[in-house]
């Protein structure tokens, strides 16, 4: 039996929960998604015994998992889309990519159209929504996940003989330049003094004030993310040709496996043998600040194969550099910003002393040389307003 109920807190598809009956019974309640009406829809499994409704519903969740075809007729993209996910992309991806189109699929794409049949979603439908995300501001980034998840959603079921078309392709998104630009934030000559200073502080007893202060000198001097510098190896590092390897980074996952109750849809760290992106793995140059940053961490560090490390030994968490990054900002009477400040100020520096484009992409990691024009188009339009000034001399 499924019931269709308009109150019932928000839930992931899938999501269950048993309880005792007033006659001494159990039964289990499995959300699983809504109606066309917009109505929740709950199955309810009975038993005599908690231990029978427990198996009725371990088997109920094994049928879901695989849409038939007799049902694909009535299927609303919500349960397809989950489907999808939990059992085709689940494995596939990175537990960082799986936790953001996840993310995507819960908040954007199941609450505006996962009640429609799957069938009879059209352009027009997704291309509304589309265009309503951008109305409500958000990110051009966060846009695209969206549409590239339901093409990739869609590009499935096509395969699978599961819709007669791809909906999507009919669907026009947005450019990056029709997006308010955010302000690129990165610290003038003066700004990068103060921060040096801080966060080399020592107290009179010749003890740091900060941990890991090195940390952010080395990123300032090479432009890497705060994920990538906790990532780092002592295997990845050549001070003999000065350079630096960049090979994977630290990210924060959902703890899907905790076996502590209290965990579940908690967080962890986790070290990933790869970087953000395939450009992501590079070599980056070592400039003698850069050299000396990495031979004081080696000389602090307290782990035989991470260059940063907790005193127990554990991975430090970039959300612990991000804090002690403000902590210094402070210390120097510097605006609030992030970590990505420093990787901007490198590439500001960059620019400042004429190095082409397609190089500083090339240092930064990034996918596409184009994601670095499209943001530091106003640095580089500054540079090429000053390469033009000195024209006048011809």
């Amino acid at each position: 039996m499924i019931i269709e109920v308009n109150n019932l807190s928000k839930r992931d598809y899938g999501d269950s929960s048993i309880s005792q009956r007033k006659d001494g019974t159990w039964t289990a309640r499995i959300y699983l998604g809504r109606a066309e009406n917009g109505k929740q829809k709950i199955k309810g499994l009975y038993g005599k015994t908690e231990a029978e409704v427990k198996k009725k519903l371990k088997e109920f969740k094994n049928d879901i998992t695989n849409i038939s075809k007799t049902n694909l007729k009535t299927v609303t993209l919500e349960e397809y889309i989950n489907n999808w996910l939990y059992t085709y992309r689940k494995n596939e991806l990175k537990s960082s990519s799986f936790d953001r189109l996840e993310s995507t699929i819960k908040h954007h794409i199941i609450p505006n159209l996962g009640f429609l049949q799957l069938k009879n979603i059209t352009s027009d439908d997704i291309q509304k929504l589309i265009n309503d995300l951008f109305e409500n501001n958000l990110s051009h980034s966060t846009i695209k996940k969206v549409h590239d998840a339901l093409n990739a959603c869609f590009k499935f079921a096509l395969v699978r003989d599961d819709v007669l078309k791809n909906p999507v392709t009919g669907v026009k998104m947005l450019s990056v330049n029709q997006f308010n630009k955010k302000e690129i934030i990165y610290f003038s000559k003066e700004q990068r003094e103060k921060f040096k200073t801080e966060a080399l502080r020592i107290y009179k007893t010749n003890k740091s004030v900060y941990n890991y202060g090195q940390a952010f000198i080395l990123m300032l001097n090479t432009g890497i993310r705060e994920s990538e510098m906790c990532g780092i190896h002592k295997q990845d590092i050549d001070l003999e040709n000065n350079i630096l390897h960049i090979r994977r980074n630290v990210v924060i996952v959902k703890d899907r496996d905790s076996k502590d109750v209290s965990k579940i849809n908690g967080y962890k760290k986790k070290l990933q043998d790869t970087t953000k992106t395939y450009s992501g793995n590079r070599v980056i140059p070592l400039n003698k600040t850069a050299k000396i940053a990495i031979e004081s961490l080696i000389k602090t560090s307290n782990h035989k194969s991470l260059l940063l490390a907790t005193q127990n030994g554990e991975i430090i968490s970039p959300d612990y550099l991000s804090k002690t990054f403000k902590k210094i900002l402070l210390g120097a009477q510097l605006p609030t910003c992030g970590t990505h400040t420093l990787r901007h100020t490198f590439a500001s520096v960059l620019f400042e002393r004429g190095i082409e484009v397609k190089l500083v992409s090339e240092l930064l990691g990034h996918a596409d040389v184009s994601v670095t024009y499209n943001t530091y188009i106003h640095l580089i339009k500054k540079q090429k307003a000053k390469a033009v000034e000195t024209l006048d001399d011809i």
